[in-house]
């Protein structure tokens, strides 16, 4: 039995796509006679150096589907067990557009990267210091994802300070980024992908997977508590927001977020209210953000109404 990607859950198909996958340089044909790329799932833990046979080529299934000629289907573990189809007319639509021009990184794994903390090198006054030679005449800024190879790639005494991935590239295209530059080719991140990364931070960009959370009471106290305090804020500052929900947001696969919903017409005074209550909590372990309910859409509207972690300032 084939299975069809039509057929699979989201969460499923964002798995299935940053899954290594045997890619078979050798056209195959399907019973209808048309030309189809032939791939075989892989292990995890597959070597690139063991292929299984002649010519075969380890990548992440996004990375195959990106190079599909158009007019053919990639189809995987062809005849087997597992046998899975991709029809050339879903490849551009489940990579967000032209397969020529799609992202080097799925939706999944940008939505990870948008989550992640990186060490930067930064000097006396706290700014970052220091670029490496980056791709066509540009420089890039090295970043890294693990203390100790920071500390091996930097001179004795250097100073790095840790923050969000995306806080570090919003700052600019001037340059690009090099993560882990140490670790082989690492991530390169250019003004591309760069601008795709920031997507991340929106709620519900388009092609990802989200959606919304209630939260526990005990595991998201801190949060809880800085609500209760912002509402009794805004009922002195002259209310301006009626009310307060806080609700869990996820992304693809990416950890959690925590993000207070406020009905207001003016966002601006309302997130400083939230944000200055969230500075007095002393057990900050998340991010958060501040949106206005008028501003999701109607079924998330009828979400966040029907949860129980609601304020009202009036």
């Amino acid at each position: 039995m084939t299975v069809r990607l039509a057929s699979l859950a989201p969460w499923e198909r964002s798995q299935l796509f940053d899954g290594p996958v045997w890619v078979d340089t050798h056209f195959g044909l399907g019973d209808d006679g048309r030309e189809r790329v032939r791939a075989f799932f892989a292990a995890p833990d597959a070597d690139a150096t063991t292929a299984p046979f002649e010519g075969a080529q380890l990548v992440p299934l996004w990375t195959a589907l990106r190079s599909v000629p158009r007019g053919d289907d990639l189809v995987i573990n062809d005849g087997a067990d597992g046998e899975t189809l991709i029809a050339d007319d879903e490849i551009d639509r489940e990579l967000g557009g032209d397969r020529g021009e799609a992202s080097i990184l799925s939706f999944r794994a940008r939505a990870l990267w948008g989550s992640r903390w990186v060490l930067l090198h930064v000097g006396s006054t706290g700014r970052f210091f220091g670029t490496i030679p980056g791709i066509g005449g540009r420089s890039a800024l090295p970043l890294w994802t693990d203390r100790e190879a920071a500390k091996a790639a930097l001179p004795d005494g250097a100073q790095t300070a840790q923050a969000y991935l995306l806080d570090v590239i919003a700052g600019g295209d001037d340059v690009d980024y090099a993560v882990d530059p140490q670790w082989g080719p690492g991530l390169y991140i250019d003004r591309k992908l760069r601008s795709e990364l920031i997507e991340t931070a929106d709620l519900f960009p388009p092609g990802y997977f989200a959606q919304l959370g209630q939260l526990n009471p005990e595991e998201h106290a801190p949060f809880l508590e800085a609500a209760a305090l912002a509402v009794a804020e805004a009922r002195g500052a002259g209310s301006p927001f009626s009310g307060l929900w806080v609700i869990g947001y996820q992304l693809e696969s990416a950890p959690s977020r925590v993000v207070f919903v406020v009905d207001s017409d003016d966002l601006d005074a309302s997130a400083a209210i939230v944000v200055d209550a969230m500075n007095r909590q002393e057990r900050r372990r998340e991010r958060t953000e501040t949106v206005r309910l008028g501003d999701l859409s109607p079924e998330s509207q009828d979400y966040v109404r029907q949860t129980r972690n609601f304020a009202s300032a009036t």
